[in-house]
Formats: C-alpha cells, sequence, structure tokens
C-alpha cells in the first residue's frame, strides 16, 4: 500500500497524471479516507474539467482533514469553477484562515470575489497574493483586469507592466494593455503594444482585432479592415470582429459589402447589434429607407430591451414619412429608457411633424430637465413657440442655433451688437443659412441703418447681385472678399431678438428686393411671346435640408394647375427637380428656361426678373417663396401638415409677406388634395373672380 502510494506521488509529480490516476484509485479502493489519495484525485479531475467528481473528491479529502488549508483551497477552486461561489468563497476564506501565507488562497479567493462582483475585495486579495508570491505573472495580470474594471487604469497599466516584467512572452497581457492603452487614448502605444503581441503569436485573432480597433480608432479605416479581415480568417466565427468590420466599411461608405459581411451566417446577431445600428444609420441618411428599416429590425430582433435598435427604427420610420410608426418606437425605447434626452426630443420631432404642437413641446421640456445644455432640444423649442406667435421667448431661444454642430460660429474681433444706438459707427450684418434665411431677414436692413452711420452685410457671394439694391445698406461685401473696419457685429437672423420683434411689429412693407431693371425689361419682352396667365412654379428644395422629404413637392402633382385654360406653367427650378420635366404626361406642359437660367448673372438674378412679370407664383416651401413675397408679387406656397416655423400654425397668410397665400395639407403626405383645392381657387382667379382673401391687386 505504501509503495503504490510512494509510486503513485511521484506520477503526480512528474506530470504523468494518468498513470498517478491509476494508482491513486488503488490507493482509495483499499483506504476509502486516504487525503492524499483523494486531494490528488480531486486535483487530476479538475484539472481534467471534471468538475463535479473533483468537487466530491476533495469534499472526501477535506472530511478527513478540515483543518488542512491546502485542502480547503482546491476544494474553494473547484466550486469556483462550477460558479458555486458562495460555498467557494467560504472554503476559500477557511484556508486562510488556517493558513494566512497560502498565496494560492488568497489568488483564489479573489478571482471568486470578481466573479461575485466585489472588485475591491478581489483588488485586496491579489494584492496579499502578491506579497507572498511576488513573481507569478499570473497574480499581476489578474490584478490588472479587475483595476481596470474598476476604472483604475494607469494602476491597471503598471500591474499588467509588471506582468511582462516577469514574463516578456505573455501575449495576453500584451494585448490587455494595449486595451488599457486605447481606453487611454494612447494610440500610437497601443498599436505597438497590439503589433508586439503579433510578434510572439501571429494567429491570435483577438489581436488583430484589437489593432484593428486602435487603426480605426486614429482614422486608419483601410489598415482596420485588413486586421479585421485576417482576425476573420483566422477565427471565421469571431461575430465581434465581423461586427467591427461591418462598422468600418459603413464609414468606408461601402455599404453592400458591409451588408454582406453582417449578414454571414457565422455572425451572431447578437454579437453584431452595433453593426447593424450603425449600417441602418448610414442607409437612412443616403435615402436607402427600406434597408435602413430592415436593419433597425434586425438590431431589435437580436436586442429588444435595447433602447438605441427602437430609436433607430423609429429614425428611419420618420424619414420614410411614417410619423405614427415612428412615435410608437421611440414610445418604446422611452420605456427601456425613459432618461434618453436624445429620444424625447426625436418623440417631439414625430409629434410636431402630425401637428401635435402642445404634446412636442411636452417632450421637448422633458428632454431639457434630462439635458439642460441639449441644443438641439432648444432649437426644436424655439421652433414651437415661433411657430405659435410665442415671439418673446421665441426669439431668444432661437439664439441657440449659434451652439449647434450645424452652425458655423463666426469670429470676428469686434463685439455683438445688442441694438443700441452707434452713432458715427458701422454694424456688419453678416447672412449665416440658407438663401430664403438671406432674404427673408434682409428686410431689417433699414432698421439697423437707423441706428448707425453705416451699414455693412455681409452674404453668400452668388446672392450679392440681387441685393445691391436693397434699401439701408451702405455696402455689400461678397462672403470671403476682405471687409472694411466695423465697430459691431451681429448675425442676421438674431435682429427680430434684438429689436424685439412680435407678430405686430414684423416689417412686411415691400418690396424690399429688386429685379434689375434692364434684365426684367428684357424678360418682360420674352414672356411676351406667351399668352395667357403666366404662373412660375418651383416644387424641390435642397435634398440636404433634414425636412426636404416633407417640404419638397412631385412635380405631378402640379398637373391639376396645368389643366385650367389659359394657364401657362413656368419653370423657375434649377438643379435638383429639373430631371422631373422630362417626364411629363400628356396635357401637362412646363415650359423651363434652360441651363443658363440664374446660372451667368447671380443666384435668382434671372428668377427675379422673370418673377416680376409673371401673374403668380405658385411653390413648395424653398427660397422662391421668399423671393417672390420680398419682391411683392403674389405667390401661393403648398405646405406641409408641420410646416416651417416662419409659416405660423393654422393660417392662410403670412404676416412676412403681406402677397402672399398658404395652402396647408389637410392630411399628412397629401398633396392631391391640396392641390386639387387649389387648383379650383386658381380657376376662379383666372376667370377674374377674385376671392377676398387671395393676394391680388383688384
Amino acid at each position: 500500500m505504501q509503495q503504490e502510494l510512494t509510486l503513485a506521488r511521484r506520477c503526480f509529480e512528474s506530470g504523468d497524471l494518468e498513470q498517478a490516476e491509476r494508482l491513486f484509485r488503488r490507493v482509495v479502493d483499499v483506504d476509502p479516507s486516504s487525503k492524499e489519495a483523494l486531494q490528488a484525485l480531486g486535483v487530476v479531475a479538475l484539472r481534467a474539467g471534471r468538475i463535479g467528481e473533483a468537487c466530491d473528491l476533495l469534499r472526501r479529502a477535506v472530511a478527513a482533514d478540515p483543518a488542512d488549508a491546502l485542502l480547503q483551497n482546491h476544494l474553494g477552486a473547484a466550486l469556483a469553477s462550477r460558479e458555486d461561489f458562495d460555498e467557494a468563497e467560504e472554503c476559500l476564506r477557511r484556508a486562510i484562515e488556517i493558513d494566512p501565507n497560502l498565496s494560492d488562497a488568497h489568488y483564489n479567493l479573489a478571482k471568486t470575489l470578481r466573479s461575485r462582483n466585489k472588485p475591491e475585495e478581489a483588488v485586496a486579495h491579489y494584492r496579499a497574493a502578491l506579497q507572498l508570491a511576488p513573481k507569478s505573472p499570473e497574480i499581476h495580470y489578474n490584478l490588472a483586469n479587475t483595476l481596470r474594471e474598476l476604472g483604475r487604469l494607469d494602476e491597471a497599466v503598471a500591474c499588467y507592466r509588471d506582468a511582462l516584467r516577469i514574463q516578456p512572452g505573455y501575449v495576453k497581457a500584451r494585448n490587455n494593455l494595449g486595451n488599457v492603452l486605447r481606453e487611454q487614448g494612447k494610440l500610437d502605444e497601443a498599436a505597438a503594444e497590439y503589433r508586439q503581441s503579433l510578434r510572439l503569436k501571429p494567429d491570435y485573432a483577438e489581436g488583430h482585432h484589437n489593432l484593428g480597433l486602435v487603426l480605426a480608432a486614429g482614422n486608419k479605416l483601410e489598415e482596420a479592415v485588413q486586421c479585421y479581415r485576417r482576425a476573420i480568417q483566422l477565427k471565421p466565427a469571431f461575430a465581434a470582429a465581423r461586427n467591427s468590420l461591418g462598422k468600418a466599411l459603413v464609414k468606408q461608405g461601402k455599404l453592400d459589402e458591409a451588408a454582406e459581411v453582417l449578414a454571414s451566417e457565422l455572425a451572431t446577431a447578437e454579437e453584431c447589434v452595433d453593426g447593424y445600428l450603425k449600417l441602418a444609420e448610414k442607409l437612412r441618411t443616403v435615402g436607402r429607407l427600406d434597408e435602413a428599416v430592415a436593419y433597425a429590425r434586425k438590431a431589435i430582433e437580436a436586442r429588444s430591451d435595447l433602447a438605441a435598435a427602437h430609436n433607430s427604427l423609429g429614425l428611419a420610420m420618420l424619414a420614410r414619412n411614417e410619423p405614427e410608426e415612428a412615435i410608437a418606437c421611440y414610445r418604446k425605447a422611452l420605456e427601456i429608457r425613459p432618461d434618453l434626452a436624445s429620444v424625447h426630443n426625436n418623440l417631439a420631432v414625430a409629434l410636431q411633424t402630425l401637428g401635435r404642437f402642445d404634446q412636442c413641446l411636452e417632450s421637448i421640456q422633458t428632454a431639457l430637465r434630462l439635458r439642460p445644455q441639449f441644443v438641439v432640444a432648444h432649437l426644436n423649442r424655439a421652433v414651437c413657440w415661433l411657430r405659435k406667435g410665442d415671439f418673446e421667448p421665441g426669439w431668444h431661444e432661437f439664439e441657440w442655433r449659434q451652439l449647434s454642430r450645424d452652425h458655423r460660429v463666426r469670429r470676428f474681433p469686434s463685439p455683438l451688437w445688442d441694438g443700441r444706438e452707434v452713432a458715427g459707427g458701422t454694424i456688419l450684418l453678416h447672412a449665416e443659412q440658407g438663401l430664403g434665411d438671406t432674404l427673408q431677414f434682409v428686410r431689417y436692413a433699414p432698421l439697423v441703418k437707423q441706428r448707425c452711420r453705416t451699414l455693412v452685410l455681409q452674404c453668400p457671394k452668388r446672392l450679392a447681385p440681387l441685393l445691391e439694391r436693397c434699401a439701408g445698406i451702405d455696402r455689400l461685401v461678397a462672403k470671403g472678399d476682405p471687409l472694411p473696419d466695423f465697430d459691431f457685429h451681429t448675425p442676421l437672423m438674431s435682429l427680430p431678438c434684438i429689436l424685439g420683434t412680435t407678430l405686430d411689429s414684423i416689417p412686411d412693407s415691400v418690396p424690399y428686393v429688386f429685379a434689375g431693371e434692364q434684365l426684367a425689361e428684357t424678360w418682360r419682352t420674352r414672356l411676351a411671346e406667351f399668352p395667357g396667365f403666366k404662373i412660375g412654379i418651383a416644387w424641390q428644395g435642397n435634398k440636404k435640408y433634414a425636412g426636404d422629404a416633407y417640404r419638397s413637392i412631385p412635380l405631378r402633382h402640379f398637373a391639376p394647375l396645368a389643366k385650367i385654360p389659359g394657364v401657362r406653367l413656368f419653370s423657375l427650378q434649377r438643379g435638383r427637380g429639373c430631371d422631373q420635366l422630362a417626364d411629363l404626361p400628356d396635357g401637362f406642359e412646363v415650359h423651363d428656361f434652360g441651363e443658363d437660367f440664374d446660372r451667368e448673372r447671380g443666384a435668382f438674378m434671372d428668377a427675379a426678373a422673370v418673377v416680376q412679370n409673371l401673374d403668380l407664383v405658385i411653390t413648395s416651401d424653398t427660397a422662391i417663396p421668399h423671393l417672390a413675397g420680398a419682391m411683392g408679387v403674389p405667390v401661393w406656397v403648398a405646405l406641409h401638415l408641420s410646416s416651417d416655423w416662419r409659416w405660423l400654425d393654422a393660417r392662410e397668410d403670412s404676416p412676412w409677406y403681406p402677397t402672399m397665400r398658404l395652402f396647408r395639407q389637410r392630411r399628412l403626405g397629401d398633396w392631391e388634395e391640396l392641390f386639387g383645392r387649389m387648383a379650383e381657387e386658381l380657376g376662379g382667379v383666372v376667370a377674374g373672380d377674385y376671392p377676398g382673401d387671395c393676394p391680388f391687386p383688384k
């Protein structure tokens, strides 16, 4: 018996575990309470992954000698391996009570505590283990991992470096060191660690993936893509690498390739959710809305509890002109995460689209309670107030636009003008947003001129020729040209706030924009060749504008106007949307002035000269209604159910433009009904039966 025990011990110590197990079993057959044999068999079973068997054997060994610290340690490790953490912790603490200098017991207890989400206690026992075994790279490594989880990154870096000083070829330690350096924003240092780990282990898929992450963070996308592809080649089921590759391809604009990568059967849906959402976002921005919806839904299928996925679907639905569905998505997202200010704001936008302005304002207020400095929400609140005619708070809130990411703040050495009189001084007004905005707010120039000696207007270069004849402007400077000296400056769209504009005090004297006299005469002669009631039309705005899908109108909807006897339609459209002129049905004629229209003389120069010689302008909400309104020409504007703030709410007239009439959708997206109604009234106008509310002089 003793001879077999001695031989079994030698086999165990030499690593011949198979022979050791056979011999120790013989010992146990003879002596079922042999502590040494039971312990050795338990350790062998634990190393072989037979966790349940290991626990049973080690329990028997502990029963034979409860005061053996090493046995308690082994049983604790076995119990922890099968995630029986409560009993494991008891055994390991007992081992330490018996022998406080048992390094393995501190180490195993630390791992158990970390698994039980007690990281601070785990750190204490890792450090105790290191006091007893300072040369153990594994203890340094696991301590570093725990410190990283606690956010103590500098300490984690030091521990990883300690592990690597002891064992320079420790690939996992080097890789995790790179991860922490990446989290600290030390991209070059992180990349160096990843590259070193790959020199040690070229087939380390995780290392290739992590190197790709740090390259992508440095915007080295092509190199990152190569790393991700290598990681997937080494480990085809590496879903995280597929997710990262998909996101990188999306960022490169390779959407179809990204979709193929993320659609692989080897990519688990849950790990690719982030990739699905990035792809959905990009597909939405390029107008591939059905696909955006599909990928947002894939994300929801994988993670129905992810608020970001429901929000993504809501954004795609709203872009697809389905606000009711978008609202349902946003509400679901808020059920999951009611603290998401951005989703409350998105909900407000969808509610606004349906004309539910009071509910919209409630959602914005919630967003601002959650995030008081939320610029977009402040702007949306400004829009709500302005639409309702609450100008006093609305104009002040509208100043938040200057903090928007889409707004380029202008820096000048002189201070902002606050409305004071600047006797003998110079004020610079500068245009800041679209051409239509400039045309609308240049009306304030005479009022500002009353408060200074010299008024300078800086405007887009292509708009300068049109604005040369505007009242109040002493000097016009095209953007990019040198500016004269000035004492104060202000953005053009801040003037209503500075001057305290109310609904009753809007400066509405028209015309204040004028066509060139000679050019207007030239176009009068050309248009005289066309008998009948002349109407200029425009239908398409800038597609880059977020709400363009709602405000722009397919040209086919103007067809009822062309059927009215005596009406002639002339295109005021330039660039975008002109392609629709090539596909008009029989009986729908629109005269096009050609590619040179408004091209050589400056923006709207030809358009202004033509508009001056028309009987009426009918247009979507683009810059054209501002041009016609500013010139005092009769203009009808076809508006979406939830139109831009400047047209206010539920009005058919505009306090900004006395010669303007507004036609609003009665149902979301229903242009057909609107143009049918407009055609009916236009028929009466052409026949000479002017309704009292039509902006035509008798």
